[in-house]
């Protein structure tokens, strides 16, 4: 649950999440993610309430596209 907060995977519903004495939802979760943070999903399972596309994006700087088009 804190591992979803503190990645920016999830927004809490009372108070702060703070990263370097920052709110992450000032500039976007989307911005913390991108520029703070690295996952590593330990057996490759895609977040569920997420599409296929916006779970590469979390995962890769390059478009998502392109990517997914080896796999078909």
């Amino acid at each position: 649950m804190y591992g979803l907060l503190i990645g920016g995977l999830d927004s809490a519903s009372k108070d702060k999440i703070l990263f370097n004495g920052k709110d992450i939802a000032e500039k976007g979760l989307e911005n913390h993610r991108r520029n703070h943070v690295s996952f590593i999903f330990q057996a490759y399972n895609l977040i569920d309430y997420m599409t296929l596309l916006e779970n590469v994006k979390l995962t890769s700087k390059l478009p998502p596209e392109p990517i997914l088009e080896k796999w078909d």
